[in-house]
């Protein structure tokens, strides 16, 4: 592995993590940084904290076509 990254991504917000995922099976080697640790997936008896957040036709249909992709720091 390189030790230098392609492309550095600042956030790991929706647009971030959104960016990092389109990137996934291309060559480039990319890293997110974020001021915050990633969470992790909250276990099957741990209630759900909801985020609520509005997107746009378009930004829908960008991430279906991404498709669910699982992201690991």
């Amino acid at each position: 592995m390189k030790s230098m990254p392609d492309l550095v991504i600042i956030g790991a917000g929706l647009a971030g993590l959104s960016l990092a995922a389109a990137l996934v099976n291309t060559p480039l080697t990319v890293r997110v940084l974020s001021r915050d640790a990633m969470p992790l997936p909250p276990a099957d008896d741990e209630p759900l904290r909801l985020r609520v957040s509005t997107l746009s036709v378009g930004v829908i249909r960008a991430l279906q076509h991404l498709g669910r992709r699982q992201l690991r720091p």
